[in-house]
């Protein structure tokens, strides 16, 4: 086991991601590519680079020790319903909560002083890139960032510093993809992480994250249906302290239990094991 994180170092899937991406961009520049539309082409771009790359890199690395990709997918060790409805729900109120205050705090140093949005674009969406956006969020972002962010970046931190910084750090920069949801996203990495050491699978962290995004864009879509081109008043700064607040507490109320009764099993246990014990005694 050690032996495959040992070679799967970071610098090593950095310098292919990078290189990779002038490639793609490169193709895009010169080629038909580039005549599609700009949303469409700017997905495509990053599951190609952030995703396919990564994965195919981990994936070559696995078979040099022997083992197959889909043992990330073996059978999970099963976990209540109601505590994977929980983990997605409450991690939801928890960052939602979280990005209230962002922009509360960024209203405050910005001196932000407008009562009224408009909702008003003029850019036109395809019906069938919409629907590619919607795919790739709710099914190729969850499966492609378990593999990367579960399958191999926590193992290969949790092989070089612990299982407990493997799960920070792994979840911190998972956040950090996801700026505009830092808190939430940090927080939801942590929990799949924990998940992942219970389940010894990527398939109940996939689920709960295919769940995750659904719902996100269950509630972007409402959100363009909802649209008007008429101004919509923001509600005042107390109000928004004081959902941000109720949320946030809302969904710690589940967090911090949940954190407090799982955590030193998932140190205790390390990131599960995949290796092939027949390769590993050669």
């Amino acid at each position: 086991m050690s032996s495959i994180f040992q070679d799967g170092k970071v610098r090593y899937l950095t310098v292919w991601t990078f290189i990779l991406f002038i490639v793609f961009m490169l193709i895009w520049t010169f080629s038909p590519v580039k005549q599609l539309p700009q949303a469409f082409s700017t997905r495509l771009l990053i599951i190609l680079t952030l995703y396919i790359t990564p994965i195919i890199w981990f994936s070559l690395l696995l078979r040099r020790h022997g083992i197959p990709l889909r043992r990330l997918f073996r059978k999970p060790i099963p976990i209540k319903i109601r505590t994977g409805i929980a983990s997605v729900i409450m991690t939801m109120l928890f960052g939602l909560g979280m990005l209230l205050f962002v922009i509360v705090a960024l209203t405050h140093i910005l001196g932000q002083t407008t009562q009224e949005t408009s909702s008003t674009s003029n850019e036109t969406i395809s019906l069938w890139v919409i629907i590619f956006k919607l795919l790739s969020l709710v099914f190729i972002a969850p499966i492609c960032e378990e593999i990367v962010f579960r399958g191999y970046l926590f193992g290969r931190v949790a092989y070089k510093y612990g299982t407990s910084k493997g799960i920070l750090i792994s979840s911190f920069i998972f956040g950090a993809l996801h700026l505009d949801n830092l808190f939430g996203a940090t927080m939801f990495g942590i929990i799949l992480c924990i998940m992942y050491v219970k389940t010894k699978s990527l398939v109940i962290p996939i689920l709960l994250h295919i769940s995750f995004n659904g719902i996100v864009a269950f509630r972007d879509i409402s959100l363009l249906i909802d649209s008007g081109t008429k101004g919509t008043p923001l509600p005042s700064i107390m109000s928004i302290i004081l959902g941000a607040t109720t949320l946030t507490a809302v969904g710690l109320f589940w967090i911090v239990p949940f954190l407090k009764k799982h955590w030193n099993f998932a140190i205790k246990e390390g990131y599960p094991s995949i290796a092939n014990p027949s390769y590993e005694k050669r």
